[in-house]
């Protein structure tokens, strides 16, 4: 955890990490609080029936089959932080 706050970009290339999830539209949409902060979410996909979030971590930060900058997901994740 030390050398994730003294050197981001350094601790990524010493870690991969697979995420992917996904959740049923019918599902969430059954729970309007929800809804609208998964809907509204920028690090979540919607498709026509599901919301899903893939990330891989790596050499390099794949999110939704997009290649991103470590301050561009921080800066999703902590916009998003405030919601």
């Amino acid at each position: 955890m030390p050398l994730f706050l003294a050197d981001p970009e350094a601790a990524l290339k010493k870690l991969e990490c697979h995420i992917h999830a996904s959740l049923a539209k019918s599902f969430v949409d059954l729970q309007p609080i929800a809804a609208a902060m998964i809907a509204h979410n920028p690090l979540i996909e919607v498709t026509a029936d599901h919301y899903q979030l893939t990330l891989n971590m790596g050499n390099e930060i794949e999110l939704n089959g997009q290649v991103i900058s470590l301050q561009a997901l921080q800066s999703l994740a902590l916009g998003n932080a405030s919601m």
